[in-house]
């Protein structure tokens, strides 16, 4: 009897006169007769274990399929010389049990795979490891979140698993190894998920982190699954929170591999993801005009990557997913020659230049992310009104201008949930908001805003909005705003009267460097999660409410 086993539960059965399927989440046709019949010579079975084998990164990457055999009938015992080569493998590295970062990076559980690799029995029955069900080959190891601790050099074993298709070593600690050009020679390899990850000390909002986001996105099983795509301490940096300096403290110990990017790993053409993010690679990225001709997502985010942006990236039809940002590449972004993206991510490097006028033809574009570069250039509203599945877009700190050409805004984007445009010379709201009714965060800081906060701001992520920040503009006043903001930023504008009381249920409140006068009300007692409270340099006056001492997690100044 046959027995296929997902991770290490069974949720259902299907009985046949020889073979018992083990299945999670997907279906089986009905009747099973004819899948029991055609199991002669193990052909329908191959079949079957494909479709296993394409949920190798599932959306819990824990889950990854292991497959063992007690038939008879049907062999399915790896080579002996694979099974050496992986317990080479494992020898190679300790066990270290890091904090759970992979806990929190995606609920996936962490444990010490390799454990269950004991000389004298079948390496396709070994956590981890997935093999050919005809041909007993390793086709594909995921020993992500492993605790394994150690390096990679170029006469590792793990190069002696010639047919390996799939390879998942995310979340351990390679210690600094520099990533050999072998690598380059797994000539059957089509997809590759390898990053490091530190893990942020305190988030402002429960939402997953980047590189989460990025493995989800491009996980073909879980491309309809919601994702939040960015939580408002990225977006509005240190300004939240600046004595925390929530984007740069981590737990745990650095978790890195460094050197250069092989230029032999072009020589992957049936490569569909690369993710070497989070590690300490140096150098620019290999640019040969037939690299990756099927890759589909690019993480090499978080490295020390530099020179200009490979010219395949402009050509290669298949990619979807571009995950570039904290590293310091430079020289202008081009024009793609391909409408296929859904995700562009070029935060935090040292690009220049214009936006390039392709972007505006992305239909399908659900992320543009440019923030922090040095883009100059007038950017026309117009570019943006053909991208009616954006969710994210941030084009702040740059040396940009937005401008709406003296003609009305007639459009909106209904999806945005979170847009940033702080210091781009923005004059007035941006129009295109009023349809924007999931909203989540909105940053317009260190603009030339002036005037009252608009009325229909109110409507815009009525439900939704939890981050605004408004601050280093000329407002004089505002009215109601949503009821779920969180965060609040009016700091250096030109508001005048009493002091505002901002909804129930804000944590942060800076209004600093306004015109304030007046007494505070106790009112502002009424916030009971308020965290942090601003109200210098203004004008205020009289004595400061008894019920502040109540706010025991609020800090003052």
């Amino acid at each position: 009897m046959l027995h296929i086993r997902l991770g290490k539960q069974i949720c259902h059965e299907v009985e046949c006169t020889d073979v018992k399927l083990g299945y999670c989440n997907w279906w089986i046709p009905s009747p099973y007769l004819p899948l029991c019949s055609l199991i002669d010579g193990a052909k329908t079975l191959g079949i079957l274990v494909l479709l296993l084998i394409t949920s190798f990164f599932p959306q819990d990457v824990a889950n990854t399929a292991n497959l063992s055999s007690s038939s008879s009938s049907v062999t399915q015992l790896c080579s002996h010389d694979e099974a050496a080569a992986l317990i080479q493998f494992k020898s190679s590295f300790s066990i270290y049990p890091y904090p759970r970062y992979c806990n929190y990076i995606s609920d996936i559980i962490s444990y010490p795979k390799t454990d269950s690799w004991n000389e004298g029995t079948d390496c396709c029955s070994w956590d981890g490891v997935t093999c050919d069900n005809i041909k007993g080959q390793v086709i594909g190891l995921d020993l992500s979140c492993s605790f394994l601790y150690g390096t990679i050099p170029s006469n590792s074993s793990l190069f002696l698993l010639s047919h390996l298709q799939k390879l998942n070593l995310a979340f351990n600690d390679f210690n600094h190894s520099k990533m050999s050009s072998k690598f380059g020679k797994f000539a059957s390899l089509s997809r590759w998920l390898w990053f490091a990850r530190k893990i942020p000390r305190k988030h402002f909002s429960p939402a997953k982190t980047q590189d989460a986001q990025f493995r989800t996105k491009c996980n073909p099983q879980s491309q309809s699954s919601q994702v939040e795509l960015e939580q408002p301490s990225r977006i509005f940096g240190s300004l939240i929170f600046p004595f925390v300096r929530i984007n740069s403290k981590f737990i745990g110990e650095p978790l890195t591999t460094d050197g250069h990017i092989p230029s032999s790993l072009t020589n992957l053409k049936q490569l569909e993801l690369l993710n070497l993010g989070d590690n300490l690679l140096e150098g620019s990225i290999p640019d040969e005009v037939s690299a990756f001709p099927n890759l589909n997502c690019l993480g090499l985010f978080s490295n020390l990557l530099n020179g200009t942006l490979p010219s395949w990236l402009y050509t290669t039809s298949s990619l979807e997913y571009i995950y570039l940002s904290d590293n310091q590449f430079s020289g202008h972004i081009k024009e793609f020659q391909y409408n296929s993206l859904r995700w562009i991510d070029l935060r935090n490097n040292k690009l220049q230049g214009p936006i390039p006028s392709s972007i505006s033809q992305l239909l399908n574009l659900t992320l543009l992310a440019l923030s922090s570069n040095n883009l100059s250039g007038i950017v026309e509203y117009g570019m943006f009104s053909k991208l009616q599945k954006l969710h994210h877009l941030t084009l702040s700190s740059n040396s940009l201008s937005l401008n709406s050409n003296g003609t009305s805004v007639d459009y909106t984007l209904s999806n945005l949930e979170y847009l940033g445009l702080s210091s781009c010379n923005v004059s007035k709201f941006p129009q295109f908001l009023r349809g924007s009714k999931g909203l989540q965060a909105l940053d317009l800081s260190d603009n030339r805003i002036y005037g009252k906060i608009p009325k229909w701001i109110r409507d815009v992520g009525k439900d939704s909005l939890s981050a605004l920040n408004l601050s280093h503009n000329s407002f004089t006043d505002f009215e109601q705003l949503p009821k779920d903001i969180r965060f609040l930023d009016l700091s250096s504008n030109l508001i005048h009267g009493d002091l505002p009381i901002p909804p129930l249920k804000t944590d942060v409140f800076i209004i600093s460097n306004n015109s304030l006068s007046g007494q505070i009300s106790s009112l502002i007692c009424n916030l009971s999660s308020l965290e942090l409270l601003d109200l210098s340099h203004n004008n205020l006056n009289g004595t400061i409410p008894q019920c502040f001492g109540n706010l025991s997690k609020a800090f003052f100044f």
